[in-house]
This record gives structure tokens, C-alpha cells and sequence, in this order.
């Protein structure tokens, strides 16, 4: 049942044992024991996050559906925040190495900008009680703790759009950026994905910058490759536009591969 998870059994969680958790739960509030309705809450993030795990692994496996895979990656990282407030941290069930991989991921795919919006919120509800949210009409309830296996949040019902900004580190990475006719390219992802063998395989990628090959050979007072009529050495030499990101991955001893143990390679 749903306890395989907690002796680390990498599985999905099944449908059932989801109803199973929430009859618990259930029966927790009906007997008005919130303590454990709480933990169950607890026991069910964890599970949900175990799952979205493994099906972003499968997916990237399949490489396919690539902007699906980082919103789940995105959503894990929401999931995790909220559960670290409830749940003293430690790698229990994975949950560490499943953070740290999920940002390990998030760097090999291509988005470098993202859309941020300025707003002003004119109203929220409260998603325990339902009530309209104000400074004069409090309900009670606070963001982010637990009622009765709920956690709190506030839905905004009425919001004002001001303006559309575009940044390279978003609060919300769900807006990526795509253009009409043009296609990101996930080779890198796909490429690294075929070395990796289970959900659970430790690694870890340093990105360092070197020079671009289009660079390597032209002197410092040559016109500069890109274009721009300047020398190089007042152009992207002076920028430092005429540097590369140069990805280097680590695979762990406990990688199934037996001739990758131990090994760096490069993309």
C-alpha cells in the first residue's frame, strides 16, 4: 500500500491509495482529530510529488511533451516549499534529492525568458472558509497553515493587468515564452536523458562559460563576427557576448551504466 513510499520504494501511488488517504482523512475530521488529518496531508503531498516525479522522468525518457515536463518540474518545486513549512526536512523519502534534481533539470532545458506581470489584486477569498478577503474582514484562517488536512491559500476572484514585463529569473516559470513559427531546441535535455537509467540515478551538471569557437581565431582589432561593424575587442570581447555556456555532467558511482561510473562527459 501507500507505505512502500516511506521505505523508498520508487513507484507511482496508485489511484486507490489516494482514496484510501483521503477516507483517512475523512474520518480524522468527521472525529475531529485535525492532527491527523494534517499528517495525512502531509503523507498525500508526498506522494503526489513522488509522482509527478516519475512521470516527468518518463516523459523526458520518451522526449516528448518538453514544456509539459517543466511546468511539472515548476509545480514540485510549489509543492515542496509548502510541505517544508509542515514537514521538518531532511532525505526522507527523497525529498532532498528530488528538489536538487528538479533545478539540476531545470538547467538543461533552453528558456532563458519568461513573461512577469505587474497587477494589482482588488480581491481574494479564502479557500478554508470561502469568505471575502480584506484588512477590515479577516476570517481567521492564515496562508499556508493547515486546517483539518487542508492547507490555506487565497483564490484571487478580481485582478487588475497593469503591464507584461519580460525577465530571465521568474517567480513564475509556468510563463514561458514561445513564438509563433519557432521551436526551442531540447537536444542537450535529449541527449543526457538516454544516460540516465531510473528516477533516482544521482548526478549533477556545472555550467561553465568558455569561449565560442566563432571567436577562438579572430584578433582584437579584427571586425567582430557578429556583425556589428565594431571591433572585437570594443564589441563582444568588451561584452563578453562572445562566451558560451559549456555544460559538464557528473555521473554518480551508483549509476546502473557500469562504463559511465565515475565518469564526466560533455555536451
Amino acid at each position: 500500500m501507500i507505505w512502500d513510499i516511506l521505505n523508498g520504494n520508487p513507484r507511482i501511488i496508485e489511484d486507490e491509495e489516494f482514496k484510501w488517504l483521503a477516507d483517512r482523512k475523512s474520518e480524522a475530521v468527521r472525529s475531529g482529530d485535525e492532527t491527523t488529518a494534517n499528517e495525512v496531508w502531509k503523507i498525500e503531498q508526498i506522494s503526489g510529488i513522488w509522482n509527478m516525479y516519475i512521470n516527468a522522468f518518463s516523459t523526458l525518457k520518451e522526449k516528448s511533451n518538453h514544456q509539459e515536463v517543466w511546468n511539472t518540474l515548476a509545480q514540485i518545486e510549489i509543492k515542496i516549499g509548502s510541505l517544508r513549512k509542515h514537514y521538518n526536512f531532511s532525505n526522507q523519502y527523497k525529498l532532498l534529492f528530488i528538489e536538487s534534481t528538479v533545478r539540476e533539470f531545470q538547467k538543461l532545458f533552453p528558456y532563458k525568458f519568461f513573461t512577469s506581470r505587474e497587477s494589482i489584486i482588488k480581491e481574494t477569498r479564502c479557500s478554508i472558509c470561502g469568505q471575502i478577503r480584506s484588512l477590515r474582514n479577516p476570517c481567521g484562517h492564515i496562508k499556508g497553515e493547515l486546517y483539518n488536512g487542508e492547507m490555506c491559500y487565497r483564490e484571487i476572484t478580481d485582478i487588475e493587468l497593469i503591464a507584461i514585463a519580460l525577465v530571465s529569473n521568474p517567480v513564475d516559470k509556468y510563463a514561458v515564452i514561445n513564438i509563433q513559427g519557432k521551436e526551442y531546441n531540447y537536444k542537450l535535455l535529449d541527449t543526457f536523458i538516454e544516460n540516465l537509467t531510473n528516477p533516482f540515478d544521482e548526478w549533477k551538471v556545472d555550467i561553465i562559460k568558455i569561449k565560442d569557437p566563432v571567436y577562438k581565431k579572430v584578433g582584437r582589432n579584427k571586425p567582430c563576427p557578429c556583425g556589428s561593424g565594431i571591433k572585437y575587442k570594443r564589441c563582444c570581447m568588451k561584452s563578453g557576448n562572445d562566451m558560451m555556456d559549456h555544460f559538464e555532467f557528473s555521473l554518480q558511482k551508483d549509476m546502473i551504466k557500469p562504463d559511465l561510473i565515475g565518469k564526466r562527459f560533455i555536451l
